[in-house]
């Protein structure tokens, strides 16, 4: 399998480019019951099995640029609690995408007076989620 670095992957909301990201934190999990039971046969293994996926989280970062149309409309969905359609392409050749309808739960922007102003912002998934 080949291997293809962070440097092309692209994220949009609302079918609009989300620009000036520097890293995406992709973190899709699985929740999962216990199921161990105590015998002779296995003594101390612990046992468990998938039951739901967890909501997705995504944690972009990058440089705030007011003026992006893909950020603003992060920052509209957050202000208005409105879920936003993101689509995520880890290398940007649209070979693998996964897409969904998030919440932006955090917008975070971090000022310095010696440096660019900086931005993360996370996301959580609602519902299912479609990967292609």
């Amino acid at each position: 399998m080949a291997v293809k670095a962070g440097y092309g992957a692209t994220i949009t909301a609302g079918g609009t480019a989300v620009k000036d990201i520097m890293t995406i934190d992709y973190s899709p999990k699985t929740n999962v019951d216990d199921t161990t039971s105590f015998s002779q046969t296995t003594p101390g293994t612990e046992t468990s099995i998938p039951t739901t996926h967890a909501p997705t989280a995504i944690k972009l970062s990058g440089n705030r640029n007011a003026t992006d149309t893909g950020q603003n409309a992060l920052r509209t969905a957050k202000t208005n609690r409105t879920t936003v359609a993101i689509v995520f392409d880890p290398d940007g050749s649209a070979t693998e995408t996964y897409s969904g309808s998030y919440w932006v739960t955090s917008w975070n922007v971090k000022t310095d007076p010696k440096k660019v102003v900086k931005l993360d912002v996370d996301l959580q998934l609602t519902g299912a989620e479609t990967i292609v």
